[in-house]
């Protein structure tokens, strides 16, 4: 490859890149590519598809940069990304070209960008974009960060409604109804007009954005919420499978990332091939202990906590060096600290959540021994040696079935998006071959996860020790066992679906 930096290929990086030309050649059309910590799958997947031409759609802008960087191909982020030259001081989605067409005479930055992008070869976009800039996907539709594409398309498909709005525009009390959102469109439309003809052009932008989503969303079954601070009125699907399967009909598309699996990929696509790539970090050096405390749940109390709590005092006690406590939500924070008392290992402790996450980040980088306790650190965070040498995970985070579209979700994609972010959560530490760092899991629902079949990469259980056996131990046990004999030969792994 023609690439200023490129001199060899990392392990099982060659065989993975013909695995993915192979299945292309093969006629499928949905790919999915399970490619671990240190794998380097954006070479693979700009290798596989730099002769033949593509898309690659990204969650974060920081991925997409990257791939910018490495591989100099065109990028287009969001409108909010790029400044008007016309009104320096507002975005492009705030503008007259946000309609979506430039203005004639001006030289928009978003639609140059977008003209660069749609002609290259290859190009680079994120997530939203696959939904609202469908004219610019190529036929190959690289899909990275791929477990976060459902709730990406859920987002971008969920309309925001404030009260004003509705008082203003006399809407009916609203309803997840058809009729409702039918009404909605034709209000938000009409609004539209009432502002373009006053030159009010963010506003009139707002209102035909809105009646889109109203008018897509109509065809759908949705779920009405209320922000409760500011009684915006969200408005989103339900269950996005179908919108996706729509969204990419036509389509060639490889999902990859380091959790997905086939049958997390199953929420929106049905496999044809799937290729996993072992890990080039040794297992002991990213080891996963289960100690199955206690099994927690909404109703746990005193009895479940002050065990995780004591589990917790007694590992970080052995260990002075910096660690991270995962858990679920602000609540169980203070639950942590509450049975924690006064204890020494208290005094180590960094909460990071809130607008005062990033403070609480940098605080812990430049102390010694601190442990970071967080519900929302269990992606996007890079702690490698003695940034964090340990971790727990007191909480296995099960979506809340509260939820209507967690309710939606069959038991298999219910625990396939869970296993998700539970490798998520122990892949903070280890991020390289000669990195090193142990990962307790104590919530003791996590064997209900490692009892089911086929929804952790293979990669992942080859780490796992399970301590304290007992009887849904040893059954758990059993399936990791049979689940990692596929691996023990080492090799890419690649087999129709």
């Amino acid at each position: 490859m023609e690439l200023p930096w490129f001199r060899e290929w990392r392990p099982y990086q060659a065989e993975a890149v013909i695995a993915l030309r192979t299945a292309l050649a093969s006629g499928a059309r949905a790919i999915c590519l399970n490619a671990p910590t240190g794998s380097g799958k954006s070479l693979i997947a700009y290798a596989a598809i730099a002769e033949r031409g593509g898309t690659i759609a990204c969650y974060s802008k920081i991925l997409q940069s990257q791939y910018h960087s490495s591989f100099e191909i065109p990028v287009l982020f969001g409108k909010q990304n790029y400044r008007c030259t016309r009104f320096p001081m507002l975005t492009v989605d705030l503008t007259e070209c946000a309609t979506g067409v430039p203005e004639a005479g001006c030289s928009c930055p978003y639609f140059t960008a977008r003209e660069r992008a749609k002609f290259a070869p290859v190009h680079c976009i994120n997530h939203a974009l696959v939904v609202h800039e469908r004219g610019i996907v190529r036929p190959v539709l690289i899909v990275d960060e791929a477990h976060r594409f459902p709730d990406a398309v859920r987002s971008a498909m969920s309309l925001r409604v404030s009260p004003k709005t509705i008082a203003a525009l006399a809407i009916r009390t609203p309803v997840p109804s058809q009729d409702w959102l039918l009404e909605a469109s034709t209000a938000f439309t009409r609004a539209q007009q009432e502002a373009r003809a006053r030159a009010d052009f963010i506003a009139a932008n707002r209102y035909a954005a809105m009646a889109r989503l109203a008018t897509a969303l109509s065809r759908s079954q949705v779920a009405v919420s209320f922000e409760s601070e500011t009684s915006v009125l969200v408005i989103r699907p339900v269950r996005v499978s179908d919108i996706i399967r729509k969204l990419l009909s036509g389509l060639t598309v490889i999902a990859m990332s380091a959790t997905i699996t086939p049958a997390l990929m199953s929420q929106w696509a049905d496999v044809d091939y799937f290729i996993s790539i072992p890990s080039t970090i040794p297992p002991e050096r990213r080891a996963v202990i289960v100690l199955p405390v206690a099994w927690l749940n909404a109703s746990s109390g005193e009895r479940e906590w002050g065990a995780i709590a004591n589990t917790i005092r007694r590992i970080a006690a052995m260990r002075p060096g910096r660690g991270v406590i995962h858990v679920s939500s602000a609540e169980q924070c203070r639950a942590v600290l509450r049975y924690l008392g006064d204890d020494p290992v208290a005094q180590r402790i960094i909460v990071a959540h809130g607008p005062y996450r990033g403070d609480a980040l940098r605080r812990f980088r430049e102390r010694p021994g601190a442990i970071l306790l967080s519900p929302s650190v269990r992606e996007g965070l890079d702690l490698p040696y003695d940034l964090g040498e340990w971790q727990i995970i007191a909480k296995v985070p099960w979506p809340d079935r509260g939820d209507p579209a967690v309710l939606a979700l069959t038991e298999e994609e219910y625990l396939a998006v869970t296993a998700s972010e539970v490798v998520q959560a122990c892949g903070r530490t280890t991020r390289g071959p000669d990195d090193w760092s142990v990962t307790y899991i104590i919530d003791a629902s996590v064997l209900r996860l490692l009892a089911a079949q086929g929804i952790f990469p293979g990669w992942f259980l080859e780490a796992v020790t399970i301590v304290q056996m007992r009887a849904f131990a040893r059954e758990a046990a059993a399936a990791r066992q049979a689940a990692t004999q596929q691996i023990s030969r080492g090799g890419v792994i690649c087999h129709s679906v």
